[in-house]
């Protein structure tokens, strides 16, 4: 079971995750308060892909991590903070990639 942590700001990479989505790794980050700030929800946001000219370390070992963790699919069960959750992915979605229900 993957324990997952919450992103301490737009540039954590060493929170990130995959998330699987329509066979495809997705990258994300964990954030809580999804309709308002003090609602407790966790969610996925979707990280995007930026192109560089350039990689620094930091990225290569945050593209072996991922790789090497491989993604969270629908149905999973993480650990949040010490407590049980299941991912809900949502496929169509571009930024809210999945939410992360109470077990």
């Amino acid at each position: 079971m993957r324990t997952l942590k919450l992103s301490t700001d737009s540039f954590d990479q060493d929170n990130s995750f995959t998330i699987l989505v329509r066979n495809e790794p997705v990258k994300c980050s964990l954030h809580v308060g999804f309709d308002k700030a003090d609602d407790g929800i966790y969610w996925a946001l979707n990280a995007g892909t930026c192109i560089k000219d350039k990689y620094s370390e930091a990225d290569i070992n945050e593209a072996l991590r991922l790789i090497g963790e491989g993604p969270i699919e629908n149905g999973e069960t993480v650990c949040i903070e010490g407590k049980l959750f299941t991912c809900v992915v949502h496929p169509r979605r571009a930024s809210d990639q999945a939410v992360f229900k109470p077990v």
